[in-house]
């Protein structure tokens, strides 16, 4: 809001300039290169705005010596990998001027009892040590949390290949991602066990003599229903035969009725 009264120009507008000049920073201010050469007509350049870069000189988000540009607290400006890597440098160099060592490292005497103190014992009256995660005691590693990763057709049909499954690939992953990678009511944990319960369910079914249709593979589904096509066929074509003889031996019939007719027979 100072800016733009400063500048007489609207708050949106500020945040447009900001964007372009923040970008320039990100690209060539660091925190292993806090200043570099520029000028103020420059800085309008990049920023878009006369004017611009005295208004950031005078809310104090810019600093200008011996043609020098510096950002104060720079690490708050940058991106967010950048401003972890800033603030783990300041840290780092704060413990430096205060003689604080970590609780891995020996003290400045050389002994080891810098290796004995815990987060309580460094902890000065004017700097803290934030506990973190990563400061849990050694040998007792977090279990990593594993995350289902749907399968492919093609590692389905790996996988079955590999344990000589009878398994069509298509069909397994064609039906679970129907109805949403789900083993009952419970989500899907384990799609290789799935796989196995899968076959296990096949051949139990083919020992009782019932093949489900959605465990068929492709080829034995297509000579099904070529199968089922034949049997419609021999059934018109047996009614079509049975038709014609009618036809004919009506027509014979009347043929005979004729003759006899003509000739003066009943």
């Amino acid at each position: 809001m100072r800016l733009a009264e400063l500048l007489d120009i609207d708050e949106f507008a500020v945040v447009g300039h900001l964007v372009c000049f923040w970008s320039w920073v990100d690209e060539n201010v660091s925190p292993e290169c806090p200043s570099v050469s520029g000028t103020k007509r420059g800085l309008d350049r990049v920023a878009g705005r006369d004017g611009f870069t005295t208004a950031m000189i005078e809310v104090g988000w810019l600093v200008m010596e011996d043609g020098k540009v510096s950002i104060p607290h720079l690490e708050y400006h940058l991106s967010s990998g950048a401003k972890t890597r800033a603030f783990e440098q300041r840290k780092k160099a704060d413990q430096r001027k205060q003689g604080q060592t970590s609780g891995k490292c020996p003290d400045k005497s050389g002994t080891n009892e810098g290796q004995k103190q815990g987060p309580e014992e460094i902890r000065g009256e004017e700097s803290r040590v934030v506990i973190t995660e990563t400061q849990e005691p050694q040998g007792t590693p977090k279990a990593a949390r594993e995350y289902f990763r749907k399968p492919s057709v093609q590692d389905v049909a790996e996988y079955v290949t590999g344990i000589a499954a009878n398994v069509d690939p298509q069909a397994f992953c064609d039906h679970y991602q129907s109805n949403g990678w789900r083993v009952g009511k419970a989500a899907m944990r384990d799609w290789k066990a799935a796989v196995r319960n899968w076959a296990k369910r096949d051949l139990e079914a083919q020992a009782k003599g019932r093949v489900s249709a959605t465990r068929e593979t492709p080829i034995e589904r297509a000579i099904r229903n070529e199968q089922q096509q034949l049997d419609v066929f021999q059934q018109m074509y047996d009614a079509a035969i049975a038709q014609n003889a009618r036809a004919a031996e009506a027509a014979e019939q009347a043929r005979r009725d004729a003759t006899s007719g003509l000739l003066g027979f009943d």
